[in-house]
This record gives C-alpha cells, sequence and structure tokens, in this order.
C-alpha cells in the first residue's frame, strides 16, 4: 500500500500546543512567545530571510541536530502502545497520542530526547481543514534549549515567530512572496514538517515489512522511524 501522507510542509498543516512531554530532563529554558511576540517589531518573511544564514530557523536546527547527534542509525520500534519509540543511539521519542501505523495514528504533539536529554519538542494544531478550496489555517511550534519558534498561517498571512519574538511576516501566497529563491533553497530555511504513515506490508500471511512512521523537519533531514513491533 502507498504511504500516506499525514503532514506536508509548513503551507499545508501545522499546529501550536502548550503541553509538556516527558522525554528526558524537563527544559526550564525554553519559552513560548507570548504577549512579547505581537509587541516586537515585525520583519517581512521573503528570500531575503530564507537566503540569511544565520536565519533563526537555521540556526535552531543546527543545535538541535547537535544535541540529537544527527540522523539516528537506524529505524526505531515503538512499544506495545504506540506511545514511544527506542531508536538506536540511546535515542527515544514520546507521542502525546499513540500511534498504530496500520490504524490510527494522529500525532500532534511529541517530544525527542538522547541520552536522558530532551532536545526538541513539537506541538501542531489545525483551525481549519485544508481543503480543494484553500490551505486553512493553523499553527505548529518547536520547542528546545534555544526557545520556541512558532509559525502560524491562514489564506491572507504566514508568519515565523523566532527564539527571541521577532516577527516575519508575509502573504498567503507563497509563490508571490518566495518563487524568486525557492530554487535557491527550496523552503528548506523555514519551518516545515511531514509525517508519512506507512502500513504493514503482508507477502500473503507473512509480514514483509513492518508499518511505520517517518517524522521529518526541513533542515534536519529525516528525525526518525518508528516501525511496529
Amino acid at each position: 500500500m502507498r504511504s500516506i501522507r499525514l503532514a506536508v510542509m509548513v503551507a499545508m498543516i501545522g499546529g501550536g500546543a502548550v503541553a509538556t512531554q516527558a522525554c528526558g530532563s524537563s527544559n526550564p529554558e525554553a519559552k513560548s512567545p507570548s504577549a512579547e511576540a505581537s509587541s516586537s517589531a515585525g520583519k517581512k518573511l521573503d528570500c531575503a530571510f530564507i537566503r540569511n544564514a544565520e536565519n533563526c530557523w537555521k540556526t535552531f536546527t543546527a543545535k538541535v541536530s547537535a544535541c540529537l547527534g544527527g540522523r539516528p542509525s537506524g529505524p526505531g520500534k515503538l512499544d506495545a502502545e504506540g506511545g514511544l519509540c527506542t531508536l538506536p543511539d540511546d535515542e527515544m521519542v514520546k507521542f502525546d497520542q499513540n500511534c498504530d501505523p496500520d490504524g490510527k495514528c494522529e500525532i500532534t504533539d511529541l517530544a525527542i530526547g538522547k541520552a536522558g536529554k530532551k532536545c526538541l519538542e513539537f506541538h501542531s494544531a489545525m483551525t481549519k481543514p485544508a481543503s480543494d478550496m484553500g490551505r486553512g489555517e493553523g499553527s505548529f511550534s518547536f520547542v528546545s534549549a534555544g526557545g520556541t519558534i512558532a509559525f502560524k498561517f491562514d489564506e491572507k498571512e504566514k508568519s515565523i515567530t523566532c527564539p527571541d519574538f521577532t516577527t516575519y511576516t508575509g502573504s498567503g501566497d507563497w509563490k508571490k512572496d518566495l518563487a524568486e529563491c525557492d530554487n535557491e533553497a527550496g523552503y528548506e530555511a523555514i519551518p516545515s514538517f511531514s509525517f508519512v504513515k506507512s502500513p504493514t506490508v503482508m507477502d500473503g500471511k507473512k509480514k514483509k515489512k513492518a508499518g511505520s512512521v517517518t517524522f521529518e523537519v526541513s533542515s534536519m533531514d529525516v528525525v526518525f522511524e518508528c516501525q511496529k513491533p
């Protein structure tokens, strides 16, 4: 069966909850954008942001990658409930919502840690589902020791709020804002993610390949793949 793409790129889906995950130590330094974000001077989300080697998304993901020690050396294994994934290299993923790649798997909140240290939290929410008429609206956030990056979008506007509470805003038309630099960096230089759920492949009565869920984050390649036991 074909993989089922649950969430793709920033323009398609998102979300920002406020729950804290239990995966390694807690992160008291991580802060959520609040009233300070709305009071900070806004800037334009455009090709200049993408081309900037020191933009907040690039520096944020570089630190998270360092915390995780790069891409895991192999896929991980989900526990029986589908709420915890143990990966190689002493890395673990905790889902707030249990995942069964062959059934219900709608992950909106997770935490990733290594060697008992939390490296990244992810939270997402859709307030209006995407449809043939538009991309909908929602938000998502990434949280680490370096702070929080939040992304919000609707039909008219999209915005990134950096850990220092600086907000970059663009129109809801991605091609209009970023067409000139798309071929240079794609959308790797702005927050985006995808979940791909792949059901178990059966060869007769025997399991050929266990079902899995994959979480990818722009600028970080595949963050993890977790398979059913």
